[in-house]
């Protein structure tokens, strides 16, 4: 769903809901090792994405934090890898 309502909102250009956005919680983030993680790879990469549009550039978007959790973390090395690369 964020997939589409995302897309939807850059072709019109209403990227207002989401430069309301200052914060990121990403739960089950375990799951990026998982075939559904790419679902979630999507997403951070769209806020991403749309936090480095120039018109999101005095929204609180801009400078939008990500916090992972997860209740189990069998990949922890993977995590680690991601951060170092600022998931």
């Amino acid at each position: 769903k964020f997939d589409a309502v995302t897309r939807q909102r850059i072709w019109d250009g209403g990227l207002g809901f989401f430069g309301d956005i200052s914060l990121l919680l990403i739960d089950e983030v375990h799951l990026l090792s998982d075939t559904r993680g790419a679902v979630l790879e999507a997403i951070v990469s769209r806020i991403k994405m749309l936090a480095r549009n120039p018109k999101m550039s005095s929204s609180p978007l801009a400078h939008v934090r990500m916090v992972a959790v997860s209740a189990t973390i069998p990949n922890i090395e993977d995590l680690g890898r991601c951060s170092n690369s600022s998931l």
